[in-house]
């Protein structure tokens, strides 16, 4: 399918359930000549996400490594640096085993003080790692929105890839979390943005819905054409 929408590069999401297959979509990969760019990671460095990176090593892939974080949105002082140092434990041991075989991590936006720009910044520079960047995503960063051009510029010495999705104004708070590109009124805006602020590294699109991916991820590049357009 990607193959046949001329996507060659892709970010790989998974549950439980597909463990048993992942080196069976690796081979596919490659046979289709598709790149693994990134792969959306275990939050510890468990046993999960041992065997992944020797699965990776095995052979010899190079993904982003996605990794979440959370935490309250409003601390004390003295929370936040409790928090931080956790965090820097926490994601430091997947770092490190990651650069290990090459990889980079992108700490990954999915809400809470984790989500805030300015902490996701203070996140990256406490690590101290030079494999350690940020993947912003714009479905879970509506709160942002009205200050998108500042978060950008905030993050861009740091960006590694920036996800977009069709865009409205407090989205999230009438179903409108994840839109098509182009059903969103906030698109064309949201893209001159992103082309005004320099940014020139990846950009991804997702499905993340119950609908078919094909027919997701063809009204989507069919939607960024139209809001690029000159």
């Amino acid at each position: 399918m990607l193959k046949e929408l001329k996507i060659s590069k892709f970010a790989y999401d998974y549950r439980a359930e597909h463990i048993p297959t992942f080196e069976r979509e690796i081979q596919a990969l490659k046979e289709n000549g598709i790149e693994l760019s990134a792969w959306w990671f275990p939050t510890q460095l468990n046993p999960e996400a041992k065997s992944i990176l020797e699965l990776l090593a095995k052979h010899q892939l190079k993904p982003q490594l996605w990794v979440m974080g959370s935490g309250k949105r409003t601390m004390t002082p003295e929370e936040e640096n409790q928090f931080v140092a956790s965090e820097v434990a926490r994601i430091g041991a997947i770092a490190d085993a990651a650069n290990a075989i090459g990889c980079k991590v992108g700490l990954y936006n999915h809400g809470g003080w984790f989500g805030v720009p300015e902490n996701m910044v203070r996140m990256v520079r406490e690590l101290k790692r030079p494999n350690v960047g940020i993947v912003y995503n714009l479905h879970h960063a509506h709160e942002e929105l009205a200050r998108l051009p500042e978060v950008l510029q905030l993050l861009k010495p740091y960006l590694l890839v920036l996800n977009v999705n069709g865009m409205e104004t407090a989205g999230d708070q009438v179903g409108k979390k994840i839109l098509v590109i182009g059903e969103g009124n906030r698109d064309r805006w949201v893209f001159e943005v992103i082309s005004k602020s320099g940014y020139e590294g990846p950009i991804g699109i997702l499905n993340h819905t119950n609908e078919d991916a094909r027919t997701r991820l063809e009204a989507n590049l069919k939607g960024l054409r139209q809001v690029t357009a000159n």
